[in-house]
């Protein structure tokens, strides 16, 4: 039950994630005079949106994995 709301907010976080890259990629690609100094924050807010993405899911995943198996581990030490 965990899981499987996990990978449901994963995915949305993801998508989000994956709109912000792709709307900062045509910024990062316009050549005009006006945005010359604005292209170094956008690469950088892009490239945080992905590394988000990997700190996320990989946090998130095991920390659900670990509240699982402590979980299983304190019911199962209950029950005897």
């Amino acid at each position: 039950m965990i899981s499987e709301a996990g990978v449901a907010r994963l995915t949305l976080i993801f998508l989000i994630r994956m709109t912000t890259f792709a709307g900062l990629t045509s910024f990062i690609l316009e050549k005009s005079v006006q945005t010359k100094f604005l292209i170094s924050l956008a690469v950088s807010l892009a490239f945080s949106a992905l590394f988000a993405i990997f700190i996320t899911h990989i946090f998130v995943l095991f920390s659900i994995q670990i509240l699982e198996d402590m979980t299983s581990g304190i019911m199962r030490f209950i029950e005897g």
